[in-house]
């Protein structure tokens, strides 16, 4: 009775065993495709690239400005529509102000 214990006890650890390493597996396999990935794209653009090293970088640093020009823009767009959107919904202004009352909503005005 207890070797029968003792010899499922072992096939259970062996396959845990084999479990923990194909995973650990996978994941090295994953980790080398990625990292052969992006030095084989990095090699490729260098090689297909049209301007000089120099032109390539002014190049990027005007995308880079561009890039974040715009997303500050939208940001600040995006800023300005939640203000109003919380001085419609509260009253209130962003600064703590409350918000002008339009005139139909006035005690005592006519509507």
């Amino acid at each position: 009775m207890a070797i029968t214990a003792l010899v499922r006890r072992e096939a259970f650890d062996q396959r845990r065993t084999r479990a923990e390493s194909g995973h650990m597996g996978r994941l090295a396999s994953f980790a080398g495709g990625l990292f052969s990935g992006g030095l084989l794209g990095a090699l490729l653009g260098l090689l297909f690239t049209p301007d000089s090293g120099d032109e390539m970088r002014r190049q990027l640093r005007a995308r880079y400005r561009n890039a974040v020009s715009a997303g500050s823009a939208a940001a600040d767009l995006k800023r300005l529509e939640m203000e109003a959107e919380l001085a419609r919904l509260t009253g209130v202004t962003p600064a703590g102000t409350a918000a002008p009352t339009p005139p139909a909503q006035r005690p005592g005005a006519r509507g």
